[in-house]
């Protein structure tokens, strides 16, 4: 199952990369702060939330790449850390959160969730997920999605991401 997130996310980006990208040109941008009520990972004192706004120079980062987003909404922003990855769409002057992927076991979500817990503390921080297929459990809360993948009854994968 790890294996399976892990082709499906980097199936994604090859097709992003192999797709024909054009840029939204003539789009206005806006500089207006983004509140966004959802699922919440901080990092480093940092509140990141799908779909807020984000500014790079609060974030200690180790290294970082780009791919062109292929809606045609500026490009995604891949931010490398120890212990998680933390993907941004940036837009003109507008940089938003897309998503955060917890890869370090030493890390905790918020609500205390670690990789390598099991179902029942899953269960006691989030409750019943709003879908489950397949080992991946997504729960959803307003417009992000928190994606707890199990194998074996425990957490592989943790990631928070925009809907």
């Amino acid at each position: 199952p790890m294996k399976k997130l892990i082709a499906i996310v980097l199936a994604a980006l090859m097709l992003c990369a192999m797709t024909a990208c054009t840029e939204n040109e003539g789009t206005p941008t806006t500089t207006t702060p983004t509140k966004v009520e959802g699922y919440t990972f901080t990092f480093q004192g940092l509140d990141l939330v799908p779909g807020a706004d984000f500014d790079a120079a609060a974030l200690s980062i180790v290294e970082s790449f780009e791919n062109p987003n292929c809606a045609g909404e500026g490009k995604f922003i891949t931010y490398l850390h120890d212990g998680m990855e933390l993907t941004v769409n940036t837009n003109g002057d507008k940089t938003v959160v897309y998503s955060v992927f917890i890869t370090d076991p030493n890390l905790a979500t918020n609500e205390g969730l670690h990789l390598g817990d099991d179902l029942a503390a899953v269960t006691a921080a989030y409750g019943e997920a709003t879908s489950e297929d397949d080992g991946l459990l997504t729960y959803v809360k307003n417009k992000t999605h928190l994606v707890i993948q199990l194998e074996n009854e425990l957490v592989t994968a943790i990631e928070f991401r925009l809907a």
